[in-house]
């Protein structure tokens, strides 16, 4: 300490170097110190990202082997999403070709299908956040083409707001299911039912895997629906739906009270004959299962369509609305 104070006495400059080196070698240890400790801080970060991603692989795997046996159990064994999506613009395809040169007739396009949505008040009604409903549009093509038409002049609409909902589901905006019937042969009520409940469903594969009790009970409401043979035995036919009736239930239940979910269906008039009813009634009881806010639509073209509102159950949670729009002629022919 002698030592110090002499040298800083008779040498102060040296002194002062001596203290300028000590401290820039304080501070170059505190820099290596701060590198270091860097260098384990994004290893860690890295390591714990490799981490997190090999476990979203394990749980993707686990929940898409969970999908394929609910999808086997439903009887979908060869669904699939892209598929679904090449018939819908194949079905698109087919309207606008027998709608082409069509001038004299009101037709649903951009603009039309625009100005309907934003001044048909039961269509707004039916999009107003909020409350479950369900709104059924009955288009009757104009009588100067009925039966010379295999297409409903109110389908377009349908088909913009599945392509709408697709796209607003995909930006993590909202749920949907979407279903277009056969145009030339009938489909049973179990097929579209449910195809509209496993659409549902992967939307929420991820909360199914992290429950087990979710998936064991839909597994075994699965099963009892599965084992219900309705081609072999026809008066299985009340049961076979009222088991799929629980499955919804399940299947509803994953949804949340904050959540909004769509469900778009185009022709339900080419439901198999006679369970037609049956199925805009399963659609309404989605409704009464859901805590969400549920938005179903359904064109039907009114050509043979004779369903009757009093064959239609009364929801106890959502609004029910049947609609039928005469396509008009734009102007009238001079002879």
């Amino acid at each position: 300490m002698a030592a110090r104070w002499f040298i800083a006495a008779w040498n102060p400059e040296k002194f002062q170097r001596l203290a300028a080196n000590a401290q820039d070698l304080i501070v170059a240890v505190r820099l290596q110190c701060e590198e270091l400790l860097s260098l384990n801080v994004s290893e860690i970060r890295r390591e714990n990202e490799e981490l997190k991603n090999e476990i979203m692989k394990l749980h993707e795997g686990n929940d898409n082997r969970d999908l394929m046996m609910i999808q086997d159990l439903l009887g979908l064994p060869t669904w699939s999403l892209k598929r679904r999506r090449q018939e819908l613009l194949e079905h698109k395809q087919s309207i606008d070709r027998e709608r082409a040169g069509e001038t004299i007739l009101e037709t649903l396009r951009y603009g039309s299908m625009n100005r309907y949505k934003a001044e048909a008040l039961h269509f707004k009604a039916w999009e107003s956040p909020g409350k479950s409903s369900m709104l059924l549009i009955v288009g009757s093509n104009h009588e100067s083409i009925v039966g010379l038409r295999n297409h409903c002049w109110m389908s377009p609409l349908a088909l913009d707001l599945m392509d709408h909902y697709f796209t607003a589901a995909a930006g993590g905006k909202a749920f949907n299911a979407f279903y277009v019937f056969k145009l030339y042969e009938r489909t049973r009520v179990y097929a579209a039912a449910s195809e509209i409940l496993f659409q549902l469903l992967r939307w929420k594969k991820r909360y199914l895997g992290t429950r087990d009790d979710h998936l064991a009970n839909l597994r075994a409401k699965l099963q009892e629906y599965r084992g219900i043979d309705v081609e072999s035995n026809s008066s299985d036919h009340d049961a076979k739906l009222e088991a799929l009736s629980q499955v919804s239930v399940t299947v509803m239940g994953l949804f949340e009270a904050h959540e909004t979910v769509y469900v778009v269906v185009d022709r339900v008039d080419r439901c198999e004959k006679n369970e037609e009813a049956e199925f805009l009634n399963f659609l309404i009881s989605l409704m009464d299962y859901a805590a969400c806010s549920l938005k179903i639509l359904v064109v039907a073209n009114k050509s043979g369509w004779d369903i009757d509102r009093g064959e239609l159950h009364k929801s106890k949670k959502g609004q029910f609305d049947q609609v039928v729009e005469h396509q008009k002629l734009l102007f009238k022919k001079h002879g």
